[in-house]
């Protein structure tokens, strides 16, 4: 068998030359690419950060209200516990003979529904 030359437009050497041209023009493509991509998704994040601590520096609580917010759960606490003994003393005075109160069925069903 007699081997045919086809005929081509181009030399041999140069359509592999030309890949692998594109090919490095590609890579390096790709390269500059993910580069500016990083960059700037680093920037995004260094200035998203930095508003966030800004933001939180901002709205630090002064010496002066802390002690205020301080005051006010201690003096809540206080009330809290003020008024649970109050409430005891006053279950303390009702039944001073501590006997059952009597309650018919229908009073207990009374409570229970409207939860007296």
């Amino acid at each position: 068998m007699d081997t045919i030359n086809i005929p081509t437009l181009t030399e041999p050497g140069v359509s592999y030359f030309l890949r692998s041209t594109l090919k490095r023009c590609n890579e390096t493509k790709t390269k500059y690419f993910n580069t500016l991509w990083n960059l700037g998704l680093l920037f995004i994040f260094v200035i998203l950060l930095g508003i966030i601590l800004v933001y939180k520096k901002n709205t630090k609580l002064t010496d002066k209200e802390k002690k205020e917010k301080h005051e006010n759960e201690k003096k809540y606490v206080l009330e809290k516990i003020k008024s649970l003994q109050q409430k005891e003393r006053q279950k303390q005075n009702e039944i001073i003979t501590n006997l059952p109160k009597f309650e018919s069925n229908f009073v207990m069903l009374h409570k229970n529904y409207y939860k007296i």
